[in-house]
């Protein structure tokens, strides 16, 4: 029989921490593997995984059975937390070797002149450039190449395919050479 983790993440929002304890044994196996899987360190994972949970049993009263299942919105929570940890101790350094030639011409012109960036090519133009992108394309560049992520990392965030992140960030570094060049 399987647990219905979105009665028992909402009796846990009502103060039955029986209900929690249940929800808890029922998804933690799974948050753990996660977590292990994004951090690479088990006792990390650990640690994170009890403060999810706390999280969790706080913000229950928030759950919303008709915009997710419980499962997929405390996995959630642990995954913004694992990325709080990651960036506050510097862990995403994993820039994307494979286009930085390409973000640096599109950004700082042919002879990758970093200090004129701002004579050469205004902020605003820069923005106008990065609206014309797409939602996708501009919010994967961002995440790469302001954030610091990996193609990995930002298909786990937008939770699309590898694949498709590495074709919006081609496609968008594409775009915004042309547009940065008008």
């Amino acid at each position: 029989m399987e647990t219905d983790t979105n009665l028992l993440l909402q009796q846990s929002a009502q103060g039955d921490q029986q209900s929690f304890r249940l929800l808890y044994d029922s998804l933690s196996p799974k948050i753990l593997a996660f977590l292990m899987k994004m951090l690479s360190d088990r006792h990390l994972a650990e640690d994170v995984l009890q403060e999810t949970m706390i999280q969790s049993w706080r913000k229950a009263a928030q759950f919303d059975a008709s915009k997710a299942k419980a499962s997929t919105w405390i996995i959630a929570i642990a995954r913004n937390r694992a990325l709080d940890y990651l960036r506050k101790n510097n862990r995403f350094k994993q820039i994307i070797e494979e286009n930085d030639y390409q973000i640096g011409e599109a950004l700082y012109g042919d002879d990758g002149d970093t200090d004129s960036v701002m004579s050469a090519r205004t902020s605003g133009q820069l923005t106008q450039c990065m609206d014309t992108l797409g939602s996708d394309p501009a919010a994967c560049i961002r995440l790469a190449y302001i954030n610091g992520f990996s193609f990995g990392e930002i298909a786990q965030v937008r939770d699309n395919s590898i694949n498709s992140i590495k074709s919006w960030v081609r496609r968008g570094l594409e775009k915004l050479s042309e547009c940065m060049q008008k």
